[in-house]
């Protein structure tokens, strides 16, 4: 059994509706704890788009080049960056912050939750 953390980092329209995976951290095969990361499996559907296999606790950088999980291309405006992790049969920690991404370049600190104790985004217009 891992206790490395499964991770999920996504983003949302103002309006809360799914628009695209941005990283996924989970067992690459066997695994029946991805529905474990529950608001990312109920905004996503489940739509497994991994980035790579579970991970050790620590820093990491994704990017979001504007693209929409359909295949389009975002509009400028508002949007939630949401993280979550969970542990197995451990906690779980959810960041959901409402962010503007438009025509100029900005930094946001997002607010830390549970496990999460930092997290930034940076967007270069």
């Amino acid at each position: 059994m891992s206790r490395n953390p499964y991770m999920a980092v996504w983003i949302e329209d103002a309006g809360g509706t799914f628009v695209a995976t941005l990283a996924l951290y989970h067992k690459t095969t066997g695994d029946n704890w991805l529905n474990s990361l529950t608001a990312w499996y109920q905004s996503s559907g489940g739509a497994d788009t991994t980035t790579s296999g579970t991970q050790p606790a620590g820093t990491f950088t994704t990017t979001w080049d504007g693209s929409t999980a359909a295949g389009g291309r975002a509009s400028e405006g508002s949007y939630y960056v949401c993280i979550e992790t969970v542990v197995e049969h451990g906690s779980q920690s959810l960041v959901r912050q409402q962010v503007d991404f438009g025509s100029k370049s900005a930094k946001t600190t997002l607010t830390p939750a549970g496990q999460i104790t930092a997290a930034a985004v940076d967007y270069t217009a």
